[in-house]
């Protein structure tokens, strides 16, 4: 599941995220992410000084202000996940709005709720419910291409999605998240600070993969590249060539615990997809199991 900041109330998907966690059973995680599409954008914000980001518009003052709107939101939503009741005051968000005072006095909120006082001033707001996981579900950026992005994410434990086919690269900001994080009082385990992937097919030969990636790449080329994103990493190949790649990562990051895999659902027939994920299931993912 993920949100566009420029599109949500904080609080709201504060809530929606703790509700989500119950109905899943914990077994949930949640990407927050900027926006990039302006159509979407543009009809669904938040706020009139708001605008999508992208390679057009780059380093612009419409980026930076979408970027300082994105660190708010998150902070909103980091702090309502993590606190019974809180306030915050910045410059696009007020939770709860400024002098808030309750029109309707009601002896149950000042007996058993927080955050109110007896003249039904609202100091403090929450979320309910609270979140099933502790401190909260886990946190993703989604699509992390830049050192900027991961530093961000350590200092609220977000993990960023890192497509990248660098892994000198990848070694660096790894290093460098484990760095900012301890700034933050933050302890991450070896492998544990962000998320390694890319464009995923797997098949008995590296021939056969490489036949089935000209669709997802044809997907890519007309799609994703336009909006400035390069070709990530290609997890193509035999089981074989998979297992190789991935021993690389865990030289790169040792301990690295988490693989996101972009799989080309609605380009692949079912059973080309089904076929990809058993020969990952069955061949290459017990080559990576804890002996234990």
């Amino acid at each position: 599941c993920g949100f566009v900041s420029t599109t949500h109330n904080p609080l709201r998907v504060a809530e929606d995220i703790a509700t989500m966690d119950h109905m899943l059973g914990g077994r949930f995680g949640v990407g927050l992410v900027r926006g990039y599409q302006a159509r979407w954008v543009e009809n669904f914000k938040v706020r009139d000084d708001l605008h999508a980001v992208g390679p057009w518009n780059k380093d612009s003052p419409a980026d930076e202000a979408n970027r300082e709107y994105f660190s708010e939101f998150v902070d909103v939503v980091v702090k309502a996940l993590t606190h019974d009741t809180f306030s915050h005051r910045g410059r696009y968000w007020n939770f709860p709005p400024v002098g808030m005072v309750n029109p309707h006095p009601h002896g149950v909120y000042t007996t058993y709720g927080q955050g109110v006082a007896p003249d039904m001033h609202i100091n403090e707001v929450g979320i309910a419910p609270r979140p099933l996981q502790t401190p909260h579900p886990p946190l993703y950026g989604g699509f992390a291409a830049s050192m900027r992005t991961a530093l961000f994410w350590a200092k609220y434990g977000g993990k960023p999605i890192v497509l990248t086919d660098k892994l000198d690269f990848y070694t660096e900001l790894n290093l460098a998240y484990h760095d900012e994080a301890a700034k933050h009082g933050r302890a991450v385990k070896s492998g544990h600070a962000t998320a390694w992937g890319g464009i995923f097919i797997c098949a008995p030969t590296d021939a056969e993969a490489h036949a089935q990636l000209k669709d997802m790449r044809w997907f890519w080329d007309q799609w994703a590249t336009p909006f400035g994103q390069g070709l990530p990493e290609l997890l193509v190949g035999s089981p074989d060539t998979i297992s190789r790649r991935l021993e690389a990562v865990q030289k790169a990051v040792p301990g690295q615990d988490e693989i996101v895999l972009l799989i080309p659902q609605g380009l692949h027939d079912r059973g080309q997809i089904l076929r990809s994920l058993e020969l990952m299931a069955t061949k290459v993912m017990p080559r990576f199991a804890d002996p234990a």
